[in-house]
């Protein structure tokens, strides 16, 4: 990595980017929208417009700048306009002809939930809260495997979602909206999905993006495919390079779970503590020099999001090894991040989500970086 002999802050980061969002807000409050990575799905601007307000939310905080609040709350009108949820079910968050695209599955709606969440913590306005649950709610719950359905435009009840991170964020958002309405229906299914957690993970060296089979209603069962041999080999290559570019995120979303609460059961599982221990492992041994997936550190910031693992893991692991969390975040960006533009738009094919995705430092402890 190539030193710039640049000392600055976490929170230096955050105010400059949120400084440099306001100057391409449209005029409904939403940002650009990006092409969801490497998908290249025709995303709206609800995915970028949730994670600017919350990063915007937390410029406010740190200076007590009104313009950083003026402009969040500008961001939470689109969001809570007909154009972001256009019949009152789920947000729209893809431009797609099928149907099942839409709502971006479960991570597209968690990311608003999320969004929602931090506007009624810091705007004190329960119009936030109740749009989360009444979200949350109009979701489908398998009722048999203790699993979300992803939830149309119109109200459909679309296919259950067999991606293990999606299922996890958008459970971990219902979880946080629980602690903070009590909604007893909720917190039934989210204490149901936290207890199945351990099973449903598929883990061959590292926790893979997909359900375990067993848990799967669509299984992924290649052999039953017809596909030729060669096929079957490059679809295989093609899953491990999303679960590895997803890895972070997935371990993200446990860091997250491990802060809301350290009581649960599944933390006590010594098989489930295993396999979280190996994929941190992994992601140190493996992850950090891979800069060519695409789904990785130019999409996923994975830097930030290990940087939170380790911050919230490494006591409960016993594991303290590995990069340190400074060379995780410096890893992100000296590569991506423009200190010019105060943006984070280097070395990425979406300029617009990538940039959007600084918000996760919001959940970083600051800290002082040389780079």
């Amino acid at each position: 990595m190539k030193k710039m002999n640049k000392r600055i802050n976490l929170n230096e980061i955050i105010i400059n980017s949120a400084s440099a969002a306001l100057k391409f807000q449209n005029k409904d409050g939403s940002f650009p929208q990006g092409h969801n990575g490497p998908w290249n799905s025709n995303d709206t601007p609800v995915r970028t417009t949730s994670h600017w307000a919350i990063l915007l939310l937390k410029a406010n905080k740190l200076t007590n700048d009104i313009k950083f609040k003026k402009s969040a709350t500008k961001a939470y009108d689109y969001l809570i306009s007909k154009n972001a949820r256009p019949f009152d079910y789920a947000f729209h968050c893809i431009n797609s002809t099928k149907i099942i695209m839409h709502s971006n599955g479960l991570i597209g709606q968690a990311w608003v939930i999320e969004s929602l969440i931090e506007a009624y913590k810091y705007l004190n306005d329960s119009v936030y809260l109740n749009l989360a649950e009444d979200l949350i709610l109009k979701h489908k719950f398998n009722k048999d495997l203790y699993l979300w359905n992803i939830l149309g435009l119109n109200g459909e009840i679309l296919k259950l979602h067999r991606t293990f991170n999606q299922q996890l964020w958008f459970s971990i958002m219902a979880f946080k909206v629980v602690k903070m309405c009590n909604n007893n229906d909720i917190s039934l299914k989210t204490d149901k999905f936290f207890n199945i957690l351990p099973s449903i993970v598929k883990f061959k060296k590292f926790i893979r993006m997909h359900l375990k089979e067993s848990y799967n209603q669509q299984k992924i069962s290649l052999s039953k495919r017809s596909f030729t041999k060669l096929k079957n080999m490059l679809a295989k290559t093609y899953f491990l390079k999303l679960s590895r570019g997803y890895l972070s995120f997935s371990l993200f979303a446990l860091s997250e779970l491990y802060k809301i609460d350290q009581s649960m059961s599944l933390w006590k599982s010594y098989r489930f503590k295993k396999i979280i221990l190996e994929s941190v492992k992994y992601l140190d041994d493996k992850i950090f020099n891979d800069e060519k997936n695409e789904f990785g550190f130019q999409y996923n910031p994975i830097g930030f999001e290990v940087a939170f693992i380790k911050e919230r893991l490494s006591k409960y692991l016993g594991y303290y090894s590995g990069h340190s969390i400074e060379e995780w975040i410096l890893k992100q960006l000296i590569n991506h991040y423009d200190f010019k533009k105060m943006m984070m738009i280097k070395n990425t094919s979406d300029q617009n989500t990538l940039a959007s995705r600084i918000y996760e430092l919001t959940r970083l402890e600051n800290r002082l970086l040389i780079i």
